[in-house]
């Protein structure tokens, strides 16, 4: 049975949590930008804000755009350029 849309979007969140264990703290202010279902995949794109360890006070929004198979199992993980 295929994973829902808030399934997916907690599955992406989890997974880039994981890949930014050490610096997660760093990180603030999460949106779902988009959700889809795309055959028998979604795509997912997260956006968040970060600073860096030299200037904590200067925040800049990445994005990234997830792909999942039909399981909840991330297939790609890229960077989305704005």
């Amino acid at each position: 049975m295929p994973i829902s849309p808030s399934e997916a979007v907690k599955k992406a969140y989890s997974y880039l949590e994981s890949m930014t264990a050490a610096d997660f703290s760093r990180y603030a202010n999460f949106r779902v930008e988009e959700a889809k279902q795309d055959g028998n995949s979604f795509l997912v794109t997260l956006s968040y804000e970060y600073s860096s360890s030299e200037f904590p006070f200067i925040r800049t929004r990445d994005y990234k755009d997830f792909k999942l198979d039909s399981n909840g199992n991330v297939v790609s993980m890229t960077i989305r350029k704005i």
